[in-house]
């Protein structure tokens, strides 16, 4: 057991970037793969949208979370990338061509990253606690 107060701490996320950047603060983590649609629900704002899917990633980790230890902290996010017209909601690209053209609607110009994080306490005995919260950053990128 590593994680805070001898329960272990699960990182719901396939990200390589999540796993290295909690490496990089010696958290020693479970990496849980979730299986979420990454979609966003009709008129969802994308801040409801990365907030629902931190939610869903988390809660997803604690079923198999309580199976396996009994109790547990998970930690899950999720990000969306909001294009310069402010409607445009950018996913993840399905191969190069479609991300150079995303580049291209972001190249020189501002645009809004939304980041939701959940923290989820799950024990067999007791009813789960978590905090979601939403981080906004406008950002521009360079030519």
């Amino acid at each position: 057991m590593s994680g805070i107060f001898n329960v272990p701490l699960i990182l719901a996320s396939s990200s390589p970037r999540r796993i290295a950047l909690l490496d990089q603060v010696r958290l020693k983590v479970e990496v849980f793969h979730p299986d979420v649609a990454e979609r966003r629900k009709k008129g969802e704002s994308p801040q409801k949208m990365v907030a629902r899917l931190a939610r869903d990633k988390a809660q997803a980790a604690a079923t198999a979370a309580i199976w396996k230890h009994g109790s547990a902290v998970i930690i899950a996010a999720d990000t969306c990338v909001v294009a310069p017209d402010r409607k445009t909601v950018l996913g993840k690209p399905r191969n190069e061509r479609e991300a150079k053209k995303m580049l291209g609607l972001l190249n020189g110009r501002f645009h809004i990253v939304h980041t939701a994080y959940c923290l989820l306490a799950v024990a067999r005995e007791m009813d789960s606690k978590s905090f979601v919260k939403v981080v906004s950053s406008r950002v521009k990128m360079r030519k």
